[in-house]
């Protein structure tokens, strides 16, 4: 926190936005690149029904397009899987 606090200081703006703008995207940098490397990862995001609009955009923008077709590909599996099995709960959306 003190090494963004001093960042921030720097920034001429709102510091709030500024470090939870940067927090942001260091987390989601983080997260995309472990949904790429590591299968448990992977399979954490599909079982949590990936990302909502907004967000799976952002992370389009911070990843490979293979990184993002990997992680697509199992979500529509993950669905495709659900709708065979006939189950349409409030688990399932489709965005």
């Amino acid at each position: 926190m003190e090494r963004s606090l001093r960042e921030a200081l720097r920034y001429r703006g709102c510091l709030i936005c500024y470090v939870l703008d940067k927090d942001e995207s260091d987390f989601m940098a983080q997260l995309q690149y472990q949904t790429i490397k590591e299968e448990k990862a992977r399979q954490d995001v599909v079982s949590s029904n990936g990302y909502c609009n907004f967000h799976f955009h952002q992370m389009a923008r911070l990843a490979s397009p293979v990184g993002n077709a990997v992680l697509t590909k199992e979500l529509i599996n993950a669905e495709i899987k659900e709708i065979e099995k006939g189950f349409f709960g409030p688990t399932l959306r489709i965005d």
